[in-house]
């Protein structure tokens, strides 16, 4: 079973991080999590140029509160759910809550669907509420479609983290290569450029992979932020498969975050490795 980029596993090797002994069932008290997603995507009816509605959509929204209630008490109309719905596909309108201002919830719009955690995450409760999540997600398209299943076009597994950085007290790049292992570096003609008055006050890094398990692309986003008012680096980590490679069946959703998961575990751990791995969970001596 995969773990969480939150949790280190006894023996083996994790994908990317060479031969290190990794704890069993290590969790980091410390985590910079802020928010992992699940998202699905399903097919809408396309009603004019650029124009797409979910046909069933008001329908489900009912179906799938009533489905969730009982972990999902809470319900929330966004201001989002004024709009016409062939106007933001793909926008979520409505969340399901577990208690007043609390999460992980649940949101939903025409098309699209998510499950977020934040700093109440582990991978296994996570797993198990993706799975509710998915399973009550179809019952609900059945209810409200004459029991026709959705056709899911997309899904991501997301992590975004964060850790407080202020450009204008440090060296952003020195950060990001001694902290997480990503060097940049530009031609002397720019960093030593007279025009230039100070150092770097923001930064965005972005790259993508091809994945082949689960087949998708994986992906890496470093960036210069804000997380409650404070300056930060933040660093998105998600895995994305669409169209032919998106799951359709339960035992596939499940198989396809567990491999997701997987990759990001790695690579979270690889870019952490040493002085913020001990920051977020001690010594590992």
């Amino acid at each position: 079973m995969a773990h969480s980029p939150l949790t280190r596993e006894a023996t083996g090797r994790a994908e990317g991080m060479g031969t290190r002994d990794l704890k069993l069932g290590r969790k980091l008290p410390n985590k910079p999590l802020v928010e992992a997603i699940a998202e699905l995507r399903w097919e809408l009816q396309q009603v004019g140029p650029d124009q797409f509605k979910d046909p069933g959509f008001p329908l489900l929204v009912g179906a799938l509160y009533g489905l969730l209630r009982n972990s999902y008490s809470v319900a929330e109309e966004l201001p989002t759910a004024q709009v016409p719905d062939e106007m933001l596909p793909y926008v979520v309108r409505y969340r399901f809550r577990r208690g007043k201002n609390s999460w992980p919830l649940v949101q939903v719009g025409p098309g699209i669907a998510t499950l977020n955690f934040t700093k109440e995450y582990d991978w296994e409760s996570f797993l198990a509420a993706a799975l509710e999540f998915y399973d009550k997600l179809v019952e609900a398209h059945q209810v409200r479609s004459d029991h026709v299943k959705p056709k899911f076009t997309s899904i991501v597994l997301q992590f975004i983290n964060a850790i407080p950085a202020d450009p204008a007290q440090m060296d952003v790049l020195h950060f990001v290569s001694s902290k997480l292992h990503t060097s940049v570096t530009l031609p002397r003609g720019i960093t030593e450029s007279p025009s230039i008055a100070g150092g770097v006050t923001g930064f965005q890094l972005s790259l993508a992979y091809s994945l082949g398990s689960p087949k998708g692309i994986g992906a890496i986003r470093l960036s210069t932020g804000s997380q409650n008012e404070v300056p930060s680096l933040l660093w998105h980590l998600y895995v994305q498969s669409v169209e032919l490679d998106v799951p359709q069946e339960r035992s596939a959703f499940k198989e396809w975050l567990e491999q997701a998961h997987t990759v990001v575990e790695s690579w979270f751990f690889a870019l952490i490795e040493g002085e913020l791995e001990k920051q977020f969970g001690g010594d590992l001596g």
